[in-house]
């Protein structure tokens, strides 16, 4: 199911949202440090906007452009800000209404190509975001748990350009302590294993890192 992250330190709002989107068919998890805020995988975060103002300046820039998420704001009714709208693609006010927080993230999720199903599909590039599988035409293709991921993050965000050492800390997180050439050998992989057609959908940007350019037709 696609999955949604909640930045709140109000356990009620946190406990009602998270159980409203499983009704709703999301998974949801809820994180109140910035830390686990970065390192979160799935595709949309709501940030309660009276947390706002625990981030810095400078995590507020890397919320904004860094992490190349989809953002909604949940703003309590009469506390609306005109800040608000340089970090969020929408806002929904609290107490909400479950259709219209239905309709909001329907739009956020169509926005980044995610079906409803958890399914990413571009052309004939299917990839499945609650069974890990990636079919091309139709037949699956073997992907390593990286290769699978690096893939995943680039066609989440297509058309946004990555240096290697951003794709390292969102792909590799933790798990990688060694330098960013590790980026280029699973790139290459993913190439080889798409096929022409798609895997030419991943390009280099020169002196800078990667991007996911959508097909033209």
């Amino acid at each position: 199911m696609p999955g949604i992250v909640f930045f709140s330190t109000d356990k009620q709002v946190a406990e009602r949202l998270s159980n409203d989107l499983t009704s709703l068919g999301y998974s949801c998890l809820v994180v109140n440090e910035f830390d686990q805020l970065k390192m979160a995988t799935e595709q949309v975060i709501v940030i309660d906007h009276r947390c706002l103002d625990i981030f810095t300046e400078e995590s507020r820039e890397e919320l904004a452009s860094r992490l190349k998420k989809v953002f909604m704001v949940l703003v309590r009714r009469g506390q609306f800000s005109g800040k608000f709208l340089s970090l969020a693609e929408e806002l929904i006010f609290f107490p909400y209404q479950m259709e219209e927080l239905s309709a909001r993230l329907k739009l956020l999720f169509s926005k980044l190509g995610v079906s409803e199903a958890g399914i990413v599909k571009i052309a004939q590039l299917t990839i499945n975001l609650d069974s890990y599988e990636v079919l091309v035409s139709g037949k699956p293709i073997e992907l390593t748990y990286k290769e699978y991921e690096l893939l995943k993050f680039l066609a989440l965000h297509p058309d946004k350009v990555f240096k290697r050492e951003i794709l390292l800390d969102q792909v590799w997180e933790y798990d990688y302590y060694g330098g960013s050439r590790t980026v280029d050998v699973h790139v290459r992989r993913l190439r080889a294993k798409l096929g022409s057609k798609y895997g030419g959908l991943i390009e280099t940007v020169r002196n800078v890192g990667y991007r996911f350019r959508l097909p033209s037709n």
